[in-house]
């Protein structure tokens, strides 16, 4: 894989409409040192809304979500990067937006813009004269060696109604100036999708700037939706929206969450110490997830209607109950948390990963994921013990594992493994056929599996659970709205590839 950023390779977290990643000098995943950015007053453009109000329309009824991408300001790079980003990157995202979200609120006119300039950029010529659609999102890149961060989010335009109309979305060429093809390096072309869909769900709904504008069912402004709680010893900033409250509290079990915790710098993330790779948390870190959170986030706003065929499996604090939110860390009580720094196997299964904390983590610690441990690296299989027994590359089904497996006489520290696997019978008496090479590891129980030949053990993880959660075949992303899912495979429609139909093969 040819990378202009190292640091982007391994660490790359996400920003809000008023941060962004600084990246640091020694690669780190989950590296979370923020700058303020410039901030724009948004403009204020009266369109003409068709207000549908909930109840009225099923599903299926509702329009979906016209996103609209404006290219003008896509200046910085190559010509060859500048129709990656033109017709690759953003494409997949706004199909994935298009397919996933209906709008409560269709615009029926063209939207434009009299201002001179909108976020500090001249305004763009097809706004000027007006565009059709439900939100207009102005891509630009920008070469920055020194800003330290690998993309932004501002609000350039409200409608009167004070619903997002345009923002803008600022690419750093310096972090993110691949060009990620399928046959070259799609890990990177991963990371950037996320990274461009954290950034969307910043301007359509997650900036602390929109909260006062949520609204209800009849379309009234809500009121005391956003609390200031006490939770873990901390002040919280706690967003009390439906229907995501209801989702979080049937996820974690427990009756009295408060609804949906954000970041204690400037609430326009996730809280990390209770969404660890969710998209809204820690953005592109391999593995994340856009999961039925942020989905219920965008719903909330009372804009939207999610399709939560679109939400991807997330399993981190699921069941756990109330002690998950309101107690500690425990690495002896939840698996979602670990101790020391010793390798272990992240809680979403692609990659292993040291034990580490991070400042926004709250001190709790997690198996943060390492390029070079992680399953869907085809350069993987280079860093590993045992290469010829394990499967690294992009969508080859295998997951990660843990043990200390070793030929040697003396044992040796932890280490982790990719193999694929096969999940056998149901309920109770389902079993994990681990592929060790061409020998089979049979994991009834959770617990330490002696293999024949070797000194140390395999740990086998429950084989229900297991099986059940991030052992289960999954589409990334529903296919993007490109294909169709059929047993965790994309089958993608004519002019797209990719496990998740996410590169186009027209352009």
């Amino acid at each position: 894989m040819n990378f202009k950023s190292k640091s982007f390779l391994i660490s790359l977290l996400l920003i809000s409409t008023a941060f962004a990643l600084t990246v640091p000098r020694e690669p780190e995943i989950g590296s979370d040192e923020y700058e303020i950015q410039d901030y724009f007053e948004p403009e204020i453009i009266d369109v003409q809304e068709d207000r549908i109000l909930e109840g009225s329309r099923s599903l299926l009824a509702y329009p979906r979500l016209r996103v609209i991408p404006n290219y003008e300001h896509v200046t910085e790079g190559s010509e060859e990067y500048k129709k990656y980003v033109t017709t690759q990157l953003v494409p997949a995202v706004v199909a994935y937006f298009t397919a996933a979200l209906k709008s409560k609120s269709p615009v029926l006119t063209p939207i434009s813009s009299t201002a001179k300039t909108l976020c500090g950029y001249p305004t763009p010529k097809a706004l000027v004269e007006g565009t059709r659609g439900d939100v207009i999102v102005i891509i630009n890149t920008k070469y920055d060696p020194t800003g330290g961060w690998a993309a932004a989010t501002n609000l350039c335009a409200l409608s009167s109604s004070k619903r997002p109309l345009i923002f803008k979305v600022a690419i750093n060429t310096y972090a993110m100036g691949n060009i990620a093809y399928p046959d070259t390096n799609p890990l990177v072309h991963d990371l950037y999708i996320g990274t461009i869909v954290h950034e969307f769900i910043h301007g359509l709904a997650m900036n602390g700037v929109l909260y006062k504008y949520f609204i209800d069912k009849s379309g009234n402004f809500l009121t005391d939706h956003v609390k200031k709680m006490e939770i873990g010893g901390e002040e919280r900033t706690v967003l009390d929206i439906e229907p995501l409250t209801t989702r979080l509290r049937n996820h974690y079990g427990c009756s009295t969450v408060p609804g949906v915790i954000m970041e204690n710098q400037g609430g326009a993330h996730l809280e990390r110490r209770y969404f660890r790779y969710e998209i809204m948390s820690n953005g592109a870190t391999h593995g994340s997830k856009i999961s039925e959170v942020s989905l219920a986030f965008l719903e909330g706003t009372g804009w939207y209607v999610a399709d939560y065929s679109y939400a991807e499996p997330y399993f981190i604090g699921k069941g756990q109950g109330c002690e998950y939110i309101f107690g500690e860390c425990d690495a002896k009580l939840f698996d979602e948390f670990c101790e020391g720094t010793q390798l272990g196997c992240t809680p979403v299964g692609t990659s292993g990963g040291y034990c580490k904390s991070s400042t926004k983590s709250e001190s709790c610690r997690f198996y943060s994921s390492q390029t070079e441990f992680n399953c869907e690296n085809p350069k993987g299989i280079y860093y590993v013990p045992f290469a010829s027994k394990q499967v690294f590359g992009r969508g080859l089904g295998s997951r990660c594992f843990s043990g200390n497996l070793t030929t040697k006489s003396t044992e040796i520290k932890y280490d982790t493994y990719c193999f694929t696997y096969e999940c056998q019978g149901e309920g109770l008496g389902t079993t994990l056929i681990v592929n060790f090479g061409t020998a089979q590891l049979t994991c009834l129980t959770k617990g330490p599996l002696n293999v024949k030949g070797y000194n140390g053990h395999f740990d086998c993880p429950d084989p229900l659970n297991f099986c059940t959660t991030i052992g289960k075949p999954v589409c990334p992303r529903n296919c993007m709205g490109r294909g169709t899912c059929v047993e965790g495979k994309c089958q993608c429609k004519v002019g797209f590839e990719g496990t998740d139909c996410g590169f186009a093969t027209t352009n």
